[in-house]
């Protein structure tokens, strides 16, 4: 943080501001994301944010995960999990 620049106010805090913009969090704050805040309220986004993966699509026609267990984490579960219907 850095107080008495021009990258942006940092809203709660006094005399800080951003320092390195973070792509995710100002892409969470863009139009669609600010309707689907409209339409489910703070309960259900904080919900999907929290306990949610979420992801971004970005230009290239990949993915950003914006939240979420990373994936990489997720498939070293599923991996180690044996499935319920196989015999032991």
């Amino acid at each position: 943080m850095v107080a008495s620049s021009s990258r942006g106010f940092v809203p709660g805090l006094h005399h800080a501001e951003a320092y390195y913009p973070n792509t995710t969090a100002a892409a969470l704050r863009g139009p669609p994301w600010q309707r689907l805040l409209s339409r489910v309220g703070d309960g259900v986004m904080m919900h999907l944010l929290l306990h949610c993966s979420l992801f971004l699509p970005l230009p290239n026609g990949c993915f950003l995960q914006a939240s979420g267990t990373p994936l990489a984490q997720v498939g070293a579960r599923m991996a180690s999990r044996r499935p319920s219907c196989l015999p032991p």
